[in-house]
C-alpha cells in the first residue's frame, strides 16, 4: 500500500518532464518526515495526475516500475479528487 518515500525521493531529484517543484516539494517534505503515510504521499500523486498529459514515456515507466501501479491507487481516489479513469491510466501503464 506504501511506497517507500526514499524512492520517491529519488524520481524527484532529476527535472522529470511536467515534475516540477511544487511537486518535488511534496516528496521532499515526506522524505523528510520518513513517513509513508498514505496521506503523506496523497497531494504529490494528485499533482503528478494532473501533469500526466506533460510525462514522457519514459517518465511513465519509471513512475509504473516503482510501483504506483498499486492497492495505493485506490488509497488515493479515496483522498483526492481523482477521477477512476485518471487512477485506470495509471495503471494501465505497461
Amino acid at each position: 500500500l506504501h511506497l517507500p518515500a526514499e524512492a520517491i525521493y529519488k524520481l524527484f531529484q532529476e527535472d522529470h518532464h511536467g515534475i516540477d517543484d511544487e511537486l518535488k516539494a511534496e516528496a521532499e517534505i515526506a522524505t523528510f518526515k520518513q513517513t509513508s503515510s498514505v496521506e503523506a504521499y496523497t497531494k504529490a500523486f494528485t499533482l503528478l495526475i494532473a501533469r500526466l498529459p506533460q510525462l514522457s514515456e519514459y517518465d511513465k515507466h519509471v513512475w509504473y516500475m516503482t510501483g504506483l501501479k498499486a492497492p495505493i491507487l485506490q488509497e488515493i481516489q479515496k483522498l483526492s479528487p481523482v477521477t477512476l479513469d485518471d487512477a485506470k491510466c495509471l495503471a494501465d501503464w505497461d
